[in-house]
């Protein structure tokens, strides 16, 4: 068990853990689980990255890393009967920001949104980039309340950070909009429902005028 790193991905009915672009063998179901929920501190917050999972901008997970991390995510909240929660955000007028301070200025940008997120999340919560502008973060055995608590949090490390944004209308420094869904998973189909959740939070953020979290119930 030694050579057992606590960055696994249980698929399906493997009996192998996926570490580092190798499958070990005579793992457990039970232990791959137990050992995914520390994936995120292990993988991530101890520094121990895997370039085929990386964003390379802005140096946290990938969409390919999200969409299989959701994914087993959503297996193990199935099995224990737990809440699984889903934050979608997008940052407000971005397109403006490139346009009036330059595509670099909009990677630098990207990069400290990512850090702002990454440090008001949990040791267990995955912050991804999704595509683009857009940020997701899976917050496993999380119910709604608690959810929303970490979607303000990041909003407000952003707005502490002060990054200058004229362009925006929305706020004089660059924000974010949140979309947040939460789901007991024995009431839903599947881990999509948790997705389409979260965008329709998204979509009512920005009608509302943006910079802000809005959770859509299940």
């Amino acid at each position: 068990m030694g050579i057992i790193i606590p960055a696994g991905i249980l698929f399906g009915s493997s009996y192998t853990l996926f570490i580092f672009g190798y499958w070990l063998p005579t793992v457990s179901p039970l232990l791959a689980l137990s050992l995914s929920t520390v994936t995120i501190a292990g993988y991530y917050n101890q520094g121990q990255k895997n370039l085929a999972f990386t964003d390379g901008l802005t140096q946290i997970a990938n969409r390919r890393f999200f969409d299989r991390y959701l994914e087993q995510q959503w297996g193990r909240s199935q099995k224990e009967n737990k809440d699984i929660s889903l934050i979608l955000c997008d940052v407000d007028f971005f397109k403006l920001y490139n346009d009036t301070y330059g595509h670099q200025a909009g990677d630098e940008c990207l990069k400290k949104v990512a850090q702002a997120i990454k440090e008001s999340v949990r040791s267990n919560d995955l912050p991804a980039r999704y595509g683009g502008e857009e940020f997701v973060i899976v917050l496993p055995n999380t119910e709604p309340q608690a959810a929303i608590s970490v979607a303000n949090r990041i909003r407000l490390r952003l707005k502490k950070m002060e990054i200058p944004h004229i362009s925006s209308q929305a706020s004089s420094h660059v924000s974010i909009s949140c979309g947040v869904s939460s789901i007991k998973t024995s009431n839903a189909v599947s881990y999509k429902e948790l997705i389409e959740n979260a965008d329709r939070g998204l979509y009512q953020a920005k009608k509302q005028g943006r910079d802000r979290a809005v959770i859509a119930e299940s």
